[in-house]
């Protein structure tokens, strides 16, 4: 008796595991290649920086896509930032885990250097 209780939970327990280990690992990567992007858009420089669609990269049978995307800064009071000097960098990037659509957003307010 005791014997198949445990049973039962652990094989409802184990594959749970193994999906949420699976889904953090995907999380993580995501998060590092928006990391990576972004940091690209920054080290090529204020006046280089322009939105554009990330290749796409697959990973133990997972297509993870993405794209950085420009944006006019605000500043915190919700005013409209100079665009000549600076300027709100984002990256997003999108996958499925399972059948279900995920994404991870980083970003980052790029100012021009004087």
């Amino acid at each position: 008796m005791i014997l198949s209780v445990l049973s039962v939970l652990l094989a409802g327990a184990l594959p749970a595991t193994v999906n949420g280990m699976r889904g953090a690992a995907q999380r993580a990567y995501a998060a590092g290649m928006a990391r990576q992007a972004l940091e690209e858009a920054i080290r090529d420089g204020f006046d280089h920086l322009q939105a554009r669609t990330l290749g796409n990269v697959s990973l133990n049978g997972t297509e993870f896509a993405g794209d950085v995307q420009v944006t006019d800064a605000t500043a915190s009071d919700g005013t409209a930032m100079n665009a000549t000097l600076a300027r709100n960098v984002t990256v997003t990037i999108r996958w499925r885990f399972s059948t279900v659509p995920k994404s991870y957003s980083t970003s980052r307010l790029v100012v021009k250097q004087i």
